[in-house]
């Protein structure tokens, strides 16, 4: 018996050695839970810590002390509740599909797998286009409906990445008050006046800097 003990002992530890530590660098509600007990900014979790939300567009912005990487933890539905880290992290990371004939993907297609179905616009969003080349001619123009209007915005591109912010809501000078979008994004090319569908009814769902 004290040879079990001393075995579930030694499984926990190891564990909780290898599980990956989050540190909470901000929040933009007071009323989450880690373990049933609220969560403070510089808290420090792991993969394994149950997170309880009370509202549907609480977030948590954390920073990963194993691969120095940032990340952001949304409720989207309360059907969210009493899931670990680890199980938040993966049901949101974006899984790009293949089209299976063993071939090289075009530059169109590679493109489009830079862009996830749904995001979570805190405040800003940065998508890496690591390993393709835009011609210095070239941009990529989101189009979305806001009210009655037809709205088409350029997308800006900084440090080889796609930018996404607030930004998006002004539209020739004036701020539109923010709200969830639907954005359909195209790629042109003004050196040769080519244009091309990129991806559809891209869901950027808008989380409130502060809830409470």
């Amino acid at each position: 018996m004290k040879h079990l003990v001393l075995i579930i002992l030694l499984t926990a530890c190891l564990g909780n050695a290898f599980a990956e530590r989050y540190k909470v660098l901000s929040m933009n509600s007071s009323h989450v839970l880690a373990n049933k007990r609220p969560i403070r900014v510089g808290d420090t979790l792991n993969d394994q810590t149950i997170i309880t939300w009370s509202q549907e567009r609480q977030a948590l912005s954390v920073f990963c002390l194993e691969n120095r990487r940032q990340y952001l933890m949304v409720a989207y539905t309360l059907n969210s509740n009493g899931r670990s880290v680890k199980e938040f992290l993966l049901s949101q990371q974006h899984l790009s599909t293949h089209d299976g004939d063993g071939r090289t993907p075009g530059f169109h297609t590679r493109m489009r797998r830079l862009f996830d179905t749904r995001y979570a616009l805190l405040d800003s969003i940065e998508i890496s286009t690591e390993g393709i080349r835009f011609p210095e001619t070239s941009y990529l123009l989101a189009t979305f409906t806001y009210g009655d209007a037809i709205v088409s915005k350029r997308l800006e591109q900084r440090n080889g990445n796609i930018i996404i912010d607030r930004s998006i809501f002004i539209i020739d000078g004036v701020k539109l008050p923010p709200c969830d979008l639907r954005l359909d994004i195209e790629y042109h090319d003004d050196a040769n006046g080519s244009m091309a569908f990129v991806k559809g009814d891209i869901e950027l769902i808008l989380i409130p800097e502060w809830l409470d």
